[in-house]
């Protein structure tokens, strides 16, 4: 099951501050939301294993979920599992037309 409470240009456009998004802004660094994903606590769990599962340090998963005793979860319990961090890149381009020397663009930063 995904959380999905915005649309996907909503998300983006309300993380970024952007007021109106017809007007972007050259090399302007964008930040991408990523849905995380609800995860239904089954019985014999723990947080631990179902860290391992995810790949999620322990105490993340605590620390997302507001959880104040981690030995005392219950079968039904809904986990948000947080996506994972994603790396900041650096990206050039250029324009080649037939017959004409290269033409840099702007030099754009993404979070992917």
């Amino acid at each position: 099951m995904r959380i999905a409470t915005t649309s996907r240009w909503e998300s983006i456009i309300s993380a970024n501050g952007i007021y109106n998004p017809d007007v972007l802004v050259v090399d302007e660094t964008l930040v991408i939301p990523l849905e995380g994903v609800v995860y239904i606590v089954q019985p014999g769990e723990t947080l631990w294993l179902i860290g391992q599962r995810y790949n999620i340090p322990l105490q993340n998963l605590i620390q997302v979920n507001r959880i104040d005793d981690p030995n005392r979860i219950a079968p039904g319990m809904l986990l948000i599992i947080p996506s994972k961090t994603r790396p900041v890149i650096r990206v050039n381009g250029h324009i080649y037309m037939l017959g004409r020397a290269a033409v840099p663009m702007s030099v754009r930063t993404a979070v992917i």
